[in-house]
């Protein structure tokens, strides 16, 4: 009767957890990262519907004839972009969001994280209608640091050909 492991036995479990390891870790790593990006999408779209919330109070319907607010926030982009509407599609720079509110002291959302850290600064781009001047098709475009930026975000430039992300403080 033997009292033991031979070394065999044990190279051959070894190796197997190796195999294991090998197999299973980037798979663990690649749910943490898709998490991670779903989340962000999730902060786009809250962002977007602030976004709405505000167009909606101080363009669609005004709060207290406040009308000319949303002309002073939603700003034309440059005719450099690929829309047809251009001269209707308008942004809003998250900053905004975060420091204006229908109510004292209050905001349409509070500051954005990348993984509970990193804050981010963005903006907002809609598509206007030009027959009925609606905005809608809201997307949001983040920038949280070094570590994450939305797709396509350092392409879209304001009239004077900057970068919205960084005019909105990115």
């Amino acid at each position: 009767m033997k009292k033991g492991f031979t070394l065999v036995e044990l190279l051959a479990a070894i190796a197997i957890l190796a195999i294991l390891t090998i197999v299973v870790v980037p798979n663990i790593m690649k749910l943490f990262t898709k998490s991670t990006t779903d989340s962000m999408r999730i902060q786009e779209n809250n962002v977007a519907d602030a976004a709405n919330l505000f167009v909606n109070d101080y363009c669609t319907h005004p709060i207290g004839n406040k009308r000319g607010a949303c002309s002073d926030y939603l700003i034309n982009p440059s005719k450099g972009t690929s829309s047809a509407n251009v001269d209707f599609d308008r942004y809003i720079c998250l900053s905004i969001l975060q420091n204006m509110g229908v109510d004292a002291g209050s905001t349409y959302i509070d500051p954005v994280l990348y993984k509970t850290s990193v804050p981010c600064v963005g903006f907002v781009y809609f598509k206007a209608s030009i027959k009925d001047e609606i905005y809608k098709k809201p997307k949001t475009y983040l920038k949280c640091g070094t570590d994450y930026l939305t797709e396509g975000t350092d392409s879209i430039k304001d009239k004077n050909g900057r970068k919205i992300i960084t005019v909105c403080g990115g």
